[in-house]
């Protein structure tokens, strides 16, 4: 009875080797085994030692084949692998690969991050003048407030400051706002401050039809408040020119006129030359 159960036994690991061996991609006899197949870390800086049990051609080796192993891991900045100790470098998952020969073995690794998730009360502000603000408030994803622990950074604090996550216009144009939380989560806010005395120029003829030698006078409007000058320039000048708003004709041809304002506020106007199709013509 002893002895049938001993065959019993042998045939059982024959079997659990041979099993290994189809993961492992092995020759029949061969296994590579690893103490764990997953490892949960608490936190960064923690480490795990792997022990792994070698089998090649159904003879267990020892401490030599094992020394022989070389552990790789999937991403360095979650987890590292020296000589089999596993140690948490960073939060998130990755794989640990043991290699003897062309026998291989895999364990999980996973540190899920402590801190807290970052989330933010705005995401686009526009302020519409200098000296506007708006406040921004944090929280964690336990719904805690977390505004006044936060670092608050501006991208440019010419054009917009946030302290508490109160954000504050000091000059015109767009920078980011950035929310950081224990120096790990961070949260982006886009601040846009606007200019309500911006000029902003407008021509009624988006595109214009003329023949060689015609001349037309653009509708231009732009705000009574602004005094400043306009510049006119044409992308191509053999085609037409355009002073004061007057396009004149030359050749055959397309040319795009813009008009320009000393706040780099811009219209076009697209003028075509001989046989265009345009819907704005100057009258005959």
């Amino acid at each position: 009875m002893k002895k049938f159960l001993l065959i019993l036994i042998s045939l059982s690991l024959l079997l659990v080797s041979c099993s290994k061996n189809k993961e492992n991609n092995s020759p029949s006899g061969d296994a590579l085994i690893l103490s764990k197949k997953t490892i949960t870390f608490s936190d960064v800086g923690d480490s795990i030692e792997l022990t792994a049990t070698v089998i090649e051609n159904g003879r267990l080796l020892g401490a030599e084949a094992a020394s022989q192993i070389t552990w790789t891991s999937q991403n360095s900045e979650v987890a590292i692998c020296e000589g089999g100790v596993v140690t948490a470098s960073g939060y998130g998952s990755c794989a640990i690969r043991a290699t003897y020969k062309n026998m291989t073995a895999l364990c999980f690794v996973v540190n899920p991050n402590p801190h807290p998730t970052l989330s933010i009360s705005e995401h686009e502000i526009v302020l519409d003048n200098i000296g506007h603000s708006k406040a921004i408030i944090a929280t964690s994803d336990t719904g805690e407030d977390i505004t006044s622990v936060s670092s608050w950074i501006s991208s440019n604090e010419r054009i917009a400051t946030c302290e508490g996550g109160v954000v504050t216009a000091v000059g015109y144009g767009s920078c980011t706002i950035t929310a950081i939380y224990r120096n790990s989560k961070t949260a982006i806010c886009n601040v846009t401050v606007t200019n309500p005395t911006s000029s902003t120029v407008t021509i009624a003829e988006k595109e214009l039809a003329l023949n060689v030698g015609d001349t037309y006078a653009l509708t231009v409007d732009k705000p009574a408040a602004d005094t400043g000058e306009i510049t006119w320039l044409s992308s191509n000048s053999a085609v037409a020119t355009c002073e004061d708003g007057i396009v004149v004709a030359n050749k055959k041809g397309v040319a795009v006129i813009i008009a320009t304002t000393e706040n780099n506020t811009a219209a076009i106007s697209i003028v075509n030359v001989g046989g265009a199709t345009f819907g704005h013509k100057h009258p005959e």
